[in-house]
């Protein structure tokens, strides 16, 4: 059964260690949901103007480098880096038609 309570990762200090632990957990349980999953499921819509999991998950990780670009290299996306997740950072039509049958 799943635990709420959060321990703070060795190393660190005691906010930024409970940060760090809540950030694998969360990777490791959205792993494991979605182990699973075929291509057709993380493509589902379930209308024309919905989202899908697998567009939800490049959002994410579009979020995240992001973010990694901006705190770590002071700069926002390239235009090459722009090109390739602008799809995922707005979703949306432009995220319906360019974001389907990864694998």
């Amino acid at each position: 059964m799943f635990n709420p309570k959060f321990h703070s990762k060795e190393g660190y200090d005691q906010a930024i260690g409970e940060l760090v632990y809540m950030l694998e957990l969360t990777r490791t349980m959205t792993e494991f949901e979605l182990a699973e999953l075929t291509t057709n499921e993380l493509d589902f819509l379930h209308d024309q103007n919905s989202n899908s999991i697998g567009m939800l998950l490049s959002h994410m990780a579009s979020i995240e480098y992001l973010h990694q670009v901006m705190s770590f290299e002071d700069r926002m996306f390239n235009e090459q880096e722009e090109k390739e997740w602008t799809a995922a950072l707005q979703m949306g039509e432009q995220g319906r038609t360019e974001i389907h049958s990864n694998d």
